[in-house]
């Protein structure tokens, strides 16, 4: 989780800042090959005691995506900047919140 995270909030604040920039067709390929490659994992492990990497490196595929759709958007670097800070502090809260739950129903 805290992998893909930081994967995912390195590419948005390259983009953020339009370090980098890439068509949004091939990132869309990617991720559908990600979401792939990770249901197969999971019934398989195809990289045993890899999957931090391989989080970090999806993480940094969907990042480009997030990056892409605000690109279209058409805001301004100070805004895009604000957006991908509220993104990822709203989905760092919603990951840790969850966490008292998913305690309670795997150790309760």
């Amino acid at each position: 989780m805290t992998a893909f995270t930081i994967g995912h909030s390195t590419t948005l604040a390259l983009a953020a800042i339009e370090f980098v920039r890439v068509s949004s067709r091939p990132i869309k390929v990617l991720i559908a090959v990600s979401i792939l490659v990770s249901a197969v994992h999971a019934l398989r492990p195809i990289f045993p005691d890899k999957e931090a990497g391989i989080a970090a490196f999806f993480g940094l595929i969907h990042g480009l995506a997030f990056a892409a759709t605000l690109g279209e958007l058409g805001l301004g670097l100070r805004e895009r900047i604000v957006d991908i800070l509220a993104f990822n502090l709203a989905s760092k809260q919603c990951r840790w919140s969850s966490w008292p739950s998913l305690c309670h129903h795997y150790f309760s």
